[in-house]
């Protein structure tokens, strides 16, 4: 029981640092964005609908000068649209819920 509860502790931790990134203001463009440090939190953030799995696959990137914010609304859009396809699509035979696969690959 306590560690189920310190596992939803440390995911509702990591969704609150998520959203507070993406909420951020910006005004000027950042110049080292870690565009895997945005994918994570777009996965965390849309992860919490559980609709499908998400594995990434996040390669070695050199900082990026762009808006942040809409880099990560960007990603989480598009994650979060790929969920709603694949929620979509019909049960396969005998196995219940469609459950969907997303995999995300970052490459220099």
């Amino acid at each position: 029981m306590h560690d189920h509860m310190h596992l939803a502790a440390e995911r509702l931790k990591a969704l609150s640092d998520a959203l507070r990134a993406l909420e951020q203001a910006e005004y000027c463009p950042s110049k080292t964005v870690d565009l895997n440090d945005v994918i994570r939190e777009s996965i965390v953030i849309t992860q919490v609908r559980g609709s499908a799995s998400i594995k990434s696959n996040l390669g070695d990137l050199p900082p990026v000068s762009c808006f942040r914010t809409r880099i990560g609304q960007v990603v989480t859009n598009l994650i979060s649209n790929t969920m709603d396809v694949l929620a979509a699509q019909p049960a396969k035979q005998g196995h219940g819920i469609h459950q969907g696969k997303i995999e995300i690959t970052s490459t220099p």
